[in-house]
């Protein structure tokens, strides 16, 4: 899961990640969108990676927690340039 405040990158980091192209367009997720890839291991083992990128307005956190349970980990995101998407952190945690 890429969780953080809105307007921080968590889409431009998903798509940076899946499709290996930087995607400048600022839209604002709505709610929780997903993207997933398949990877082979060294040992031959097919992964496959679900990635769920979330809305990072406060109306969609109760929706959002609804996804932790099954979630195997977080990438929280912040913005450099705003100190307090940094501070709200703790609130997404």
């Amino acid at each position: 899961m890429i969780i953080g405040n809105s307007k921080v990158g968590k889409s431009c980091l998903m798509n940076r990640y899946l499709k290996k192209k930087f995607i400048a367009e600022n839209f604002a997720t709505a709610g929780v969108d997903f993207a997933q890839t398949k990877y082979t291991s060294r040992q031959g083992s097919n992964i496959m990676v679900k990635i769920w990128d979330t809305g990072g307005q406060l109306h969609f956190r109760n929706i959002v927690s609804n996804y932790y349970r099954n979630a195997d980990g977080v990438i929280l995101t912040f913005s450099l340039t705003d100190e307090q998407s940094f501070k709200n952190l703790r609130d997404w945690i």
